[in-house]
């Protein structure tokens, strides 16, 4: 490029028009044309300087700057002139965000650096040594600055933590002339100059590197994946239509699944990714026909099935036509927004053939194969065909998804209550658990069932916010989960019930599919048994399938009024802590809107010589409050009696009147106020030891009251109406240990030297509570050569010491100081660190580092000062 076009080129892309120096001529832009004429990816101007990118939806969008600019285009060949009143008459539709694998980018207030994929999307590189492996040493002059008033055009993604380059990325490796594409892991050859130019591909931002990747499908010609960003084309060569109002582009995903050679009876096999976007209006994809095509037979598939990207499964499993290779999905009526790309994933159970080496491709045929609502023109570079699978000879592991025991029949207003448990064993090799798909299918409304959690033991390895409209919910494990070779491992399901009483909950795995295991020995699926007659399977081996009873099916349980204890668990609680619960529980009322006039309990001690009020008549528990958890309202409030005192228990009436409306759950807890002081030691908190609990006392008649009606509820509709007690709680001081780390050792430092790292603490905040440490005071000595201290000795003179050769102290958490540096005082060597606001989670530790910066007046000859 000349230098003139070099200078033309800041004000030339600008959003805010600039008049320059240089003339319009000296670009050599080619002659003046009409707006009737423009067609979808034009680069257009105007007599002004700024140039546009005129798009399928009529509108013009603007580059806002020149690396934007320059990350798509080369050059200013293809810029049409139109004229000043036919610019005007084009709205602008938006900002053109850097094209993925070009530019790093970052803010000027942001100091984070981030790599740019499909669609304007962000990813933190996490640390300059990975971004030295990603982007070589001179990673930084890749970096641009994004103004912060065009940083909203884009969306911050997950961040890049390990040495993988981002999809977009071009590389290119010594000794080898090709250069390569990463996406979705793997490294795609371009296969020649012609398809680096269908895809506005530049070399210019090739990186050299090491990583070695797996081989993916050469990119031979246009694909709209990777050149087009937010639906519109950016490459100049005329892909497609897309963008306009009424349209919806197909294209294969650049994360399409690898082709790989796969064991001949995996299940749930990820084959191909496909992307649907919308142009600017709404559009309806209500069919869609997959197409099979290699050297292979149909019968090598059980079921293929379509998901989506978050692993929902949009269809039952479906087999393909031994004739026309093809399998038709109806009715799936999904809603592509404006402006944005749904994905679908083909995913296919193999049938473990006789005859292997099979070869399978999946494909969306034509436009014809799109089913979508009119007017919608379906456009794409047709057939749009996935990565090849061939079925090897050997077979994976087996997993077998077999239903567990029966849990309790939970009563409605329950929370984290099991509602379900299955067991999942490894047989053969090791397997790894990423997601299990199940279905409810008893008479429970769905909405009735939320916060779904999986555990396994103790530990929670799933979650689901809820279960959909058609029964299904998705666990996915995070981490995957690895099951070793002959272990049988149980997960437990949890839930919120809500609702009726009467309800059942039925739940299981609908497809083998559904449960997506990988094998680790061939890293493909994992052979998935849920039913004795699946293929594969032994002899009551799997038992999961929704068949006969293989299921888990619990009742809810309840009456006019459920009454449900929620907790909280055993815990230790701290002293002076404030509004801290001890009964938590939940009132449901189906049907009636009820008056409840009366909650009755209990605050005892379970621990001899603990008392709730003190021998002096402190009452160790305040402010006692009836809170709605679900607003943070307080219900009721009482506070105990001190007329007597060394009370070991005292009830506690709450007579505020409130209601529970018809099918609503009241989430309610019994709260309180800690005393910070006790008595007579040992009385509350100061053995550590002292254990109370609150107790849930049954309704009495006329305690609640039918509103409609005006009638008192009988106490045989409360269910259950029984005396509850609570989990004990334990009341400990607030605590936090201090203790010197083992790094860093003794060593020598220079005179003058900067921050050293001289001491390592580590803080350990008790169980009960968090800790916040606002200051932190250090003392140090010195032992000085010709000093009266020599020994460190903790004298005075020690103490006065440290100043003269230490004239700085700070903490650092990592690298982020902590706190102001502060200089020790010259008569106690002390230093206090303050302003640090740094708050410990109860039950964790902190390692903070002491550095150092000292003095030039240092004796340098033996022997020398110690600090």
């Amino acid at each position: 490029m000349n230098n003139t076009l070099k200078k033309f080129i800041s004000v030339f892309v600008s959003l805010t028009t600039i008049v320059s120096s240089v003339g319009v001529g000296a670009l050599a832009l080619p002659g003046v044309a009409s707006a009737a004429t423009l067609s979808s990816g034009d680069l257009i101007k105007a007599s002004g300087p700024a140039v546009y990118y005129y798009a399928a939806d009529g509108k013009r969008y603007v580059f806002p700057n020149e690396n934007t600019y320059f990350s798509w285009y080369k050059d200013f060949n293809a810029v049409k002139t139109i004229a000043d009143s036919d610019l005007a008459s084009i709205m602008i539709g938006g900002n053109v965000t850097i094209r993925p694998g070009t530019w790093l980018v970052k803010i000027t207030t942001d100091p984070k650096v981030y790599a740019v994929t499909n669609g304007g999307q962000l990813h933190w590189v996490e640390s300059e040594a990975l971004a030295n492996a990603l982007y070589g040493s001179g990673w930084a002059k890749r970096v641009v600055d994004v103004p912060d008033s065009f940083f909203v055009n884009y969306t911050v993604g997950s961040s890049i933590s390990s040495p993988v380059h981002p999809d977009g990325t071009l590389i290119q490796y010594s000794n080898d002339p090709s250069w390569y594409m990463v996406s979705g892991g793997m490294k795609r050859k371009i296969a020649s100059q012609a398809a680096a130019d269908a895809n506005g591909l530049n070399p210019a931002f090739a990186i050299l590197t090491t990583i070695a990747y797996g081989n993916g499908p050469d990119i031979t010609g246009y694909e709209a994946a990777i050149a087009t960003t937010a639906g519109y084309n950016f490459s100049g060569t005329g892909g497609g239509t897309t963008g306009a109002a009424g349209s919806l582009m197909v294209s294969l995903a650049s994360d399409t699944p690898a082709g790989m050679t796969v064991t001949k009876n995996a299940s749930s096999v990820a084959l191909a990714k496909f992307n649907f976007t919308a142009g600017a209006s709404d559009v309806m994809l209500n069919g869609l026909i997959i197409k099979r095509g290699g050297v292979g037979s149909v019968s090598d598939f059980n079921n293929v099935y379509l998901y989506d990207a978050q692993g929902n499964r949009l269809t039952t499993g479906r087999t393909l036509n031994s004739t026309t290779n093809e399998t038709e999905f109806n009715s799936l009526h999904l809603t592509v927004p404006a402006g944005t790309t749904y994905s679908i994933l083909v995913y296919g159970d193999f049938s473990s053939p006789n005859n292997t080496g099979g070869q399978h491709a999946f494909a969306i045929e034509d436009a014809a194969s799109v089913e979508v609502s009119s007017p919608t023109t379906v456009t794409g570079s047709f057939p749009i065909l996935g990565n090849t699978f061939t079925v090897g000879t050997a077979s994976s592991a087996r997993v077998d998804v077999q239903k567990g025991s029966q849990p309790s029949d939970p009563t409605i207003g329950s929370k984290a209550i099991e509602i379900s448990n299955f067991k999942v064993t490894a047989n053969t090799n090791d397997i790894q658990l990423n997601r299990i798909t199940l279905y409810q299918a008893g008479s429970v409304s769905n909405s009735d069932l939320s916060n779904l959690t999986l555990w396994q033991g103790a530990t929670q390895v799933a979650s689901s916010p809820g279960i959909g409209a058609d029964g299904h919910f998705v666990l996915t494990f995070s981490p995957a989960y690895v099951i070793s070779n002959g272990t049988t491992k149980v997960f437990s399901l949890h839930a919120d019930v809500a609702g009726r009483a009467g309800r059942t909950i039925r739940t299981y795995v609908e497809y083998t599919t559904d449960v997506n295991a990988e094998d680790l020995v061939y890293q493909t699926g994992a052979a998935i048994c849920i039913n004795t007659t699946d293929s594969g399977c032994t002899s009551s081996s799997a038992s999961f399938d929704g068949t006969g009873s293989n299921y888990i099916e619990v009742t809810t349980q309840g009456g006019t009024l459920t009454n449900s204890f929620n907790g909280p668990a055993t815990s230790n609680i701290a002293k002076g802590k404030l509004a801290v619960p001890l009964y938590d529980f939940a009132l449901t009322s189906p049907d009636n809107t009820l008056e409840i006039r009366n909650v009755r309990f209990t605050l005892s001690t379970a621990t001899a010589g603990c008392y709730i009020v003190g021998s002096a008549n402190t009452a160790y528990f305040r402010s006692l409050k009836l809170v709605n958890t679900d607003n943070g309202q307080t219900v009721s409030s009482k506070d105990l009696s001190t007329a007597t005192a060394s009370q070991t228990s005292q009830a506690v009436t709450y007579t505020d009147t409130f209601d529970v409306n018809a099918g609503q759950t009241l989430n309610l807890a019994f709260e309180a106020d800690l005393s910070n002081s006790e008595d007579a030691l040992g009385q509350f908190y100061g053995n550590g030891n002292c254990q109370y609990h609150v107790t849930f006392l049954p309704f009495q008649a006329n305690d609640v009251r039918v509103v409609d009606t005006g009638e008192f509820l009988d106490l045989s509709k409360i269910v259950p109406n029984t005396t509850v007690t609570g989990n004990n709680m334990t009341v400990k001081s607030s605590g936090l240990d201090i203790a010197l780390a083992s790094n860093p050792v003794s060593g020598t430092i220079v005179k003058k030297q900067q921050g050293v790292a001289i001491a390592g603490l580590t803080l350990t905040a008790a169980a009960q509570s968090d800790v916040t440490i606002t200051s932190l005071t250090l003392t140090g000595q010195a032992a000085l050569v010709g000093s009266s201290c020599t020994t460190f000795n903790g004298s005075a003179a020690c103490l006065a010491n440290f100043a003269q050769r230490v004239t700085s102290l700070a903490l650092m958490d990592g690298t982020t100081q902590v706190g102001l540096a502060k200089a020790p005082d010259t008569v106690s060597g002390r230093a206090q660190i303050s302003n640090m606001n740094l708050v410990i989670p109860a039950g964790t530790t902190k390692s903070l580092m002491v550095v150092a910066s000292f003095s030039s007046s240092a004796t340098t000859t033996p022997p020398y000062d110690q600090v």
